[in-house]
């Protein structure tokens, strides 16, 4: 046992001498730049092997962009970034808007470490240098949904948009999900995930989901956008505030600018009517449910109060 432990310690010992060896005395291949590009041989090889693109160290190629993330090749090195992808660290930034606009880190996701990515606080408001606000506008909204078809739309905006993580939770309890956008029906099937063209769920449109059996889906985001472009026509939209408010009020920002606008909850239609609202049955729109929204022929911003 004392041979292993020595034999152990020794090998132990000589790695960790070599190890400090190469970062005291770098050997003459770590710092070999053929081209006087400022990047070393190395660097410019390991970025090239096995790939279409290819780093040249025989060539000043320093100041190119193939990548087109706005950060040249020579800052790609210096801030540990791929110089042949734009989102290093695929937080939903570039890696040049990072550097150039938001001063992040392009190579560490949450650069503040506050546990939100550098995308998500800047597309929410969030400042992505300072932790303390990473949680501080948070909301969370439950969804309930029935058996069969539910008309649903998110009150908050997710973090993340893919379908496939948004419906995780109730992963295994629903068939299918539509959504009617731009005139053209969309589908996802959690069966055939890579045959559907649905693949995204935001706040402000309106989603048909089939549920085996009855759920909550819960939804933790920030604050939706107070606004929502409408096409003419038929238009499934969301309702993107936390709080019920009667549909008068909702949709002042297009008085006579819509025909109608309906809802299916609990399995029934209901519609209002702005030109005879005595007759309708649709008073208050929740959050929750999504909307169908006649527009007409006008191509209009709905901004809620």
């Amino acid at each position: 046992m004392k041979n292993i432990l020595s034999v152990c310690g020794m090998l132990t010992l000589i790695c960790v001498s070599s190890f400090s060896q190469a970062h005291i005395s770098p050997t003459a291949s770590d710092i070999e730049d053929h081209d006087k590009d400022g990047m070393p041989d190395w660097w410019e090889h390991y970025f090239s092997d096995g790939r279409s693109e290819k780093l040249d160290p025989a060539r000043d190629d320093s100041g190119e962009d193939p990548d087109g993330d706005s950060l040249l090749n020579i800052d790609e090195f210096r801030y540990g970034t791929h110089p042949f992808e734009k989102d290093t660290d695929e937080d939903s930034l570039d890696d040049g808007e990072e550097v150039h606009q938001h001063r992040t880190n392009p190579a560490i996701a949450d650069t503040d470490g506050g546990g939100r990515p550098d995308g998500y606080e800047v597309t929410n408001g969030a400042d992505p240098l300072s932790p303390g606000d990473d949680h501080s506008s948070v909301i969370t909204a439950s969804v309930s949904l029935r058996p069969g078809w539910n008309l649903i739309s998110f009150p908050v905006s997710p973090p993340a948009v893919s379908i496939h993580e948004i419906l995780a939770p109730i992963s295994g309890s629903y068939s299918a999900v539509w959504s009617y956008r731009n005139g053209k029906w969309k589908l996802y099937d959690p069966d055939k995930p890579g045959l559907s063209d649905l693949t995204t769920m935001e706040a402000g449109w309106g989603y048909w989901i089939n549920m085996k059996h009855s759920g909550m889906l819960t939804i933790s985001g920030s604050a939706a956008p107070k606004s929502v472009d409408l096409e003419d026509g038929w238009n499934l939209v969301g309702y993107n505030s936390p709080h019920s408010q009667p549909v008068k009020n909702v949709l002042s920002s297009i008085n006579g600018k819509y025909l109608s606008i309906w809802v299916f909850i609990n399995g029934t239609w209901k519609a209002y009517d702005p030109l005879h609202p005595e007759f309708s049955d649709l008073t208050t729109m929740e959050p929750g449910y999504g909307y169908w929204i006649n527009a007409g022929t006008r191509v209009c911003t709905w901004i809620l109060p």
